[in-house]
Order: structure tokens, then sequence, then C-alpha cells
């Protein structure tokens, strides 16, 4: 027991174990597809700056949100340029908003996920994935869903095709959003 931690283990576990762990959403973080393992609560505490204390707010957000809100929230502008080096702009959008807006639309318009050739993309309110490799497989597949995470956050309801388009039309709006990201 006292080895555990040290570099005779790597500190992993089997994907069955992942996957438990991620419920109630499905698969595990290396299925970016689904959310599971990746689809966290996030708390915010400001006295006597947030409307309704205490309550949940259910607008898409991301991690790429944080900063954003930190900045707005501070009063501060994201510099375009520090010591004479052109900065890549800051990606996601402020979440305060939802302080005094807690059912407002979700400001986050669109969001791709991927991990291992497994992908994500949040658009508008809908949210479509591919899942090409599972964490105990070795080869490849490609299945597009489709859903809304507001009514469906589980997506355990039937699942809609992927956008009303061709198969190559849903991975070049993947891909057009994964070329658009500066840091890709």
């Amino acid at each position: 027991m006292d080895d555990l931690g040290s570099e005779l283990f790597l500190n992993h576990y089997s994907a069955a174990w992942a996957w438990a762990m991620n419920t109630p959403f499905q698969w595990t973080k290396q299925v970016s597809s689904h959310l599971g393992g990746t689809r966290d609560p996030l708390i915010v505490s400001w006295p006597g700056h947030i409307k309704e204390a205490g309550s949940l707010r259910t607008q898409f957000q991301h991690v790429n949100d944080i900063a954003p809100t930190i900045y707005e929230l501070a009063g501060i502008t994201f510099p375009d340029v520090v010591d004479g080096v052109k900065q890549v702009p800051l990606e996601g959008s402020s979440l305060a908003y939802t302080f005094d807006h807690p059912d407002e639309a979700s400001h986050h318009k669109i969001q791709y996920f991927e991990m291992l050739g497994n992908r994500g993309i949040y658009k508008d309110g809908w949210w479509a994935g591919s899942r090409n490799l599972l964490p105990w497989q070795s080869g490849s597949i490609e299945l597009w869903e489709k859903s809304t995470p507001e009514n469906n956050p589980l997506r355990r309801l039937p699942i809609a095709p992927a956008w009303s388009v061709s198969p190559r039309l849903r991975r070049r709006g993947w891909w057009g959003e994964r070329i658009a990201s500066p840091l890709m």
C-alpha cells in the first residue's frame, strides 16, 4: 500500500471503472462526444452580486469562459500586445451575465471537443458527437449523433441523426471550428 503513487505504479484504472465513475454520463473522458468525465459542476460565490444565489444555472459554459469572466468582473481589458508580442485572443465568453439573468440563453455559442479522435461540438443549443475509438478498442469507427443538452443532459433519450446534412458537411463544420482556433 505504501508504494501506491510511487514510481512503481502507473496509477490508471480499467475502462470499466472510469466509465462507472462518470455516472450518470455515458462513456469516459476519452469519449468527448458524450461528456463523460468532462461535464462538471462549477460553484461560484460572490456575496451581494449574484441574483438568486444558491440556485442552478443551466447555460452551456466551458472552462475557457473562466478567464473572460474574471477579466470582465475585474474591469480589465485583455491586452492585444504584451511586451511587443501580439497575444492570441481569449476564447470563450464571460459567464457573468448568468449572475443577474439565470434563465438567459447561453452566450457561449460554439465549442468543440476532441480526444483520441472522438469529437464533439456544441452549437447554439445542439450537441453533435462522433465516436471513433472507444477506450478498449484499437480500431476506428465514425458514428455521429445529435441531441440538445438542455432537454437531454444525460443523452438517454433517443438521439436524432446528426444534422440534416451529409457526413462530409458535418465533418467540415467540426473541422472548420477546430481550424479556426489559433491553438490547434
